[in-house]
């Protein structure tokens, strides 16, 4: 299990996105080939807000581009967390992730303005190995609002 500051657990996960969707059974297909076991799936309605508690990390504007994009994008608004077995189950995942991103593409956002970096929205997201505590708490922390 993964361990924060505080001092519960928070078990590894990943987020299928809107885009990920749309693609659920080829990404659980490539998921399984990598080894990566998914031991539950709970639905994140409406996704748009749930992605600024997620991304909401000191860059809020950021966050807040990411959420109306996802809203103009995909009407249907949900995405899905995938809790995974085990930290074997994320190792494996962290190790595959590059390929899995060239092979389940995102799309560009528009430019903000001059100098402004690219962002772009996956089709999954991962947390880096520091976050999983904190990002698993405000997912469920939105799972609980709502």
């Amino acid at each position: 299990m993964i361990y924060g500051a505080a001092a519960s657990v928070a078990r590894a996960f990943l987020v299928v996105t809107p885009i990920g969707l749309r693609a659920l059974v080829e990404l659980a297909e490539a998921l399984s080939t990598c080894g990566v076991r998914v031991a539950d799936r709970q639905t994140l309605e409406p996704w748009s807000c749930a992605s600024t508690c997620l991304y909401a990390r000191g860059n809020e504007s950021r966050a807040l581009r990411f959420e109306t994009h996802w809203r103009a994008l995909f009407p249907d608004d949900r995405a899905e967390r995938w809790n995974l077995a085990d930290e074997a189950d994320y190792a494996r995942l962290l190790a595959h992730k590059s390929a899995l991103r060239e092979r389940f593409h995102g799309l560009p956002l528009p430019d903000c303005g001059p100098g402004e970096p690219q962002f772009q929205l996956h089709a999954f997201h991962v947390p880096d190995p520091k976050d999983v505590q904190a990002e698993a708490q405000r997912l469920t922390a939105f799972g609980s609002a709502g």
